[in-house]
């Protein structure tokens, strides 16, 4: 189970109010998606990149993770 953070984040994703910001695309983000465990959010922009990002430590894993 998530614990009160993650929920916390979640909600506001569902919510559309801004927590914190992660500058990791160049252009807006069409996806994003939680890890199971609530702690890793992936994100897909138009820039044709992915990031993921480890939300316990507010940081970005990698970017970019993919590009196409």
């Amino acid at each position: 189970m998530a614990s009160q953070y993650y929920q916390e984040m979640q909600e506001n994703f569902k919510n559309n109010s801004k927590s914190r910001e992660f500058p990791a695309h160049s252009a807006k983000v069409h996806s994003v998606a939680w890890s199971c465990d609530g702690r890793r959010l992936a994100s897909g922009s138009f820039d044709k990149t992915a990031s993921v990002f480890i939300l316990e430590k507010d940081r970005l894993v990698r970017r970019p993770l993919l590009a196409c």
